[in-house]
């Protein structure tokens, strides 16, 4: 959430125009946008690296990076609490509104 919301101090306007809810989404961007073949990808390990909460995602590898693999049980939990909650509620709905928008 720091380096989504660093793209335009906190507004999320900008990651909103690129986080999707859905796998299908996400390759449809990749094919449509980026102009990739998305069928050389099998299966959708590699989409799911990049959701954020999913298990094993972006929130997690970043807190095992910020913390120096010292995590530290309740680690989410701080991350959480210290605001990054409302940025996430606050991306989600953004990007619900995207959604809506296409």
């Amino acid at each position: 959430m720091t380096i989504l919301g660093d793209l335009d101090c906190d507004e999320f306007i900008v990651a909103s125009m690129f986080c999707f809810r859905k796998l299908v989404q996400v390759k449809a961007h990749i094919r449509n946008v980026h102009n990739l073949d998305t069928k050389m990808v099998e299966g959708n390990d590699l989409y799911k690296n990049f959701m954020i909460r999913a298990q094993d995602g972006l929130l997690q590898r970043y807190l095992h990076t910020f913390w120096k693999d010292k995590i530290f049980p309740g680690a989410m939990q701080k991350y959480w609490f210290e605001g990054n909650n409302a940025n996430f509620v606050l991306l989600r709905m953004l990007v619900d509104k995207v959604e809506y928008m296409r």
